[in-house]
């Protein structure tokens, strides 16, 4: 099982046009000046893969964000790789599988 799971989160990455699912995770500092709004500015840009946002507020300063992904996976991942770069974002985690 655990194989499996590592070869359906990894097979992509070689492989052009394919088409997947899953979730963005990260967390951030709600305090960095204009974050909330560079967040929803990107997932904008890439609105042809996301399908839905929940937010979480973890404490007084730290906030969750679960993005609901699907479509081309290479689009996903430059999506994440871009929300990586926002100032105040602190952890991301990719997750898809192959549809």
């Amino acid at each position: 099982m655990a194989m499996m799971n590592f070869i359906t989160e990894y097979a992509w990455k070689a492989e052009k046009g394919k088409l997947g699912a899953g979730a963005v995770l990260l967390t951030y500092n709600h305090e960095t000046h204009g974050i909330q709004e560079e967040l929803t500015h990107v997932q904008h840009r890439y609105r042809d893969v996301v399908s839905s946002t929940m937010h979480i507020h973890l404490d007084v300063n730290r906030c969750f964000e679960i993005i609901s992904v699907k479509g081309n996976l290479e689009k996903i991942q430059a999506m994440a790789k871009e929300l990586m770069k926002t100032k105040g974002v602190s952890q991301l985690k990719l997750s898809t599988i192959s549809l």
